[in-house]
């Protein structure tokens, strides 16, 4: 089994770092694999998102 994938946070148009240090997991739910990762992106994220 391969390593999930680790994506970014995506912001106006560009890749950012967040202040976060908490994963979500993306599963397949055909096979309940993890297949990718996500930033748990806090509040002050999601101001500068909106």
């Amino acid at each position: 089994m391969s390593v999930p994938v680790q994506h970014p946070m995506y912001i106006d148009g560009q890749f950012v770092t967040w202040r976060g240090d908490a994963w979500i997991d993306v599963v397949n739910p055909a096979t309940e694999a993890v297949i990718s990762r996500i930033p748990d992106g806090q509040a002050e994220d999601a101001r500068k998102a909106i």
